[in-house]
């Protein structure tokens, strides 16, 4: 009994070694080493000096947020309107059933400071839009990366073709509902993404808005948005899937809308 103990508190002394070193000794390592051993689309993610604006930090973005956290980016900021509901609590990777109420970006900023306290987490609450792109992604200073975790079109739309007017590199995020094999995501542009419908209705509102532009006379032409359709990666599924959207519910028949979290926002959502 006594040996299992002993074990059980040796355990604990390691983790707070663990702990109190873990970061310092391989995050704040000489970055021209950590450079040396990884790709050039790996420094960023997995550097203390990177900033990294993640939008939208639902069931992909807290995910995204987390994993980010965890391999040495140093600063974030994380962007959201919702708070947390009862259905986010079997996709969101750190609410829990005592945080539904709560902002999204709070609860995630909270949990990030606890396994990571060298990594600076900016929470801003916010409904992404055009006319706050600026203020939001640039705001205080230029980021080395946008990633994309929008669920809502036109609003997903905005965000991609803010970033490709200003050279942000940008990771956007397709459908993924009603997925099921991780063999079949794959990363590719979004001018070559194959069956994934977000990924489809993106490119063809951003070539609709390129082509009202030019009958406008803009300044921005169709062939601007078809080389940014060829230049954003997309992390997406190439599973078929035959699933369909749960049928709204008896009462949401007669104002569907009313139960939107917002004017034009999805409201059936998929089987959880």
């Amino acid at each position: 009994m006594r040996s299992g103990v002993y074990f059980q508190e040796r355990s604990f002394e390691a983790a707070e070694r663990c702990r109190r070193t873990i970061f310092r000794s391989s995050w704040e390592s000489p970055r021209a080493e950590r450079e040396h051993t990884i790709s050039q689309f790996s420094k960023i993610f997995h550097s203390q000096d990177s900033y990294v604006v993640v939008v939208g930090v639902g069931g992909v973005g807290s995910h995204c947020a987390v994993n980010l956290a965890r391999s040495g980016v140093g600063r974030l900021r994380i962007v959201d309107f919702d708070q947390i509901s009862l259905s986010s609590l079997n996709r969101h990777a750190a609410a829990t059933w005592q945080d539904v109420g709560t902002q999204k970006v709070e609860c995630l900023k909270t949990y990030i400071q606890k396994f990571n306290p060298y990594c600076k987490v900016e929470a801003v609450q916010a409904l992404f839009a055009a006319k706050l792109a600026e203020e939001l992604l640039l705001g205080d200073g230029r980021p080395d990366f946008v990633v994309d975790c929008i669920d809502n079109l036109n609003t997903k739309c905005d965000l991609i073709e803010f970033c490709c007017q200003r050279s942000l590199p940008i990771l956007m995020s397709g459908g993924s509902a009603a997925k099921a094999d991780p063999t079949k995501v794959r990363i590719n542009t979004l001018s070559n993404t194959v069956e994934c419908e977000l990924s489809r209705a993106v490119r063809q509102q951003l070539r609709e808005r390129a082509k009202a532009r030019k009958n406008c006379e803009s300044t921005t032409n169709e062939e601007d948005v078809v080389d940014c359709c060829d230049t954003v990666m997309v992390v997406s599924s190439v599973e078929r899937t035959a699933r369909g959207l749960m049928p709204l519910k008896e009462h949401q028949e007669d104002d569907a809308q009313a139960y939107a979290p917002l004017q034009n926002f999805r409201v059936r959502v998929l089987p959880v």
